[in-house]
């Protein structure tokens, strides 16, 4: 429907390159907050976390918060942040919008869409939600919050992108 509000412009593909990962793995299975550590303390100002499967088997992924966190441990602002991309979400049945991985509220989460066709996505994994922080940052780790519950879409493997560029594909 072209009148909600989605994060993904038209004619938006992002591109992402092996040069930009920064941390891969795989999540626990469970409601608590994980931390991924990034190496090195790492510059970017955009931040790409891509769900490559769900804990669940299903096609969906749900993020309820994303925090980064700089090298002497302080969680970094997120009032400048600004979702740009999502390959899908789910805004007609609920209101998952991907904005919520950045709203303070845990009980809130991006889901992908999971009603009628996924605008612009195949509806299975991949899927990537991009961030912009405003300005170049350093960062140490990443804070990941699942959706809380027994609920589909709990990320399982993952890689996390980060560029002091914006990634390719996407609308300036």
């Amino acid at each position: 429907d072209s009148s909600l509000n989605y994060v993904r412009e038209e004619g938006e593909t992002l591109k992402l390159s092996k040069k930009d990962i920064v941390a891969e793995g795989e999540f626990e299975n469970g409601d608590r907050a994980q931390f991924v550590d990034l190496g090195n303390e790492t510059e970017l100002r955009y931040l790409c976390v891509e769900a490559l499967s769900s804990w669940g088997g299903d096609t969906h992924t749900a993020i309820a918060e994303l925090h980064l966190v700089d090298a002497e441990g302080t969680w970094l602002d997120r009032d400048p942040w600004k979702v740009i991309y999502a390959d899908s979400e789910e805004i007609r049945a609920e209101s998952a919008s991907a904005a919520n991985v950045t709203d303070n509220q845990p009980v809130t989460f991006w889901h992908t869409q999971y009603k009628g066709k996924a605008k612009g996505s195949n509806g299975k994994h991949p899927h990537q939600i991009v961030i912009d922080l405003g300005k170049v940052m350093k960062v140490k780790q990443l804070r990941y919050l699942p959706r809380n519950g027994p609920n589909p879409g709990k990320v399982k493997a993952f890689r996390v992108y980060g560029s002091v560029e914006r990634f390719e594909g996407l609308n300036p």
